[in-house]
């Protein structure tokens, strides 16, 4: 998470194209098994429909696999930079956002002098 407390974009972006990219590869896993125990005797379907199953999943995996890394390019290319100019990380803007905002608070608050009673 973020300062602000939303999620981090960049990790949402890299959680999707995981989960995306393990579905292409399961769809491409799936036709080629489909074909591979049609060879090996374990397949009770016919020869065409090995075929005609085999090769659609395996180039609908492939096109899913290649939607899913153009969707994480653009993604990536769409957030904002994290770093800022100084260089520093993530972590470091988070950190000094938090203690800028620690100090924001007190610097609101009302001092106390020595004249004044509690």
């Amino acid at each position: 998470m973020n300062s602000n407390g939303a999620p981090d974009p960049r990790n949402r972006a890299i959680a999707m194209a995981s989960l995306r990219a393990v579905v292409a590869g399961y769809l491409i896993y799936l036709g080629g098994r489909l074909i591979y125990d049609y060879y090996h005797g374990t397949s009770e379907m016919a020869l065409w429909m090995t075929w005609f199953f085999g090769v659609v999943f395996i180039l609908a995996g492939s096109a899913f696999a290649l939607y899913t890394w153009k969707r994480y390019q653009k993604e990536k290319r769409e957030q904002p930079d994290v770093t800022s100019s100084e260089g520093s990380s993530p972590e470091e803007t988070e950190a000094s956002a938090l203690t800028t905002e620690g100090t924001e608070e007190n610097a609101e608050a009302p001092s106390r002098t020595d004249d004044q009673e509690l």
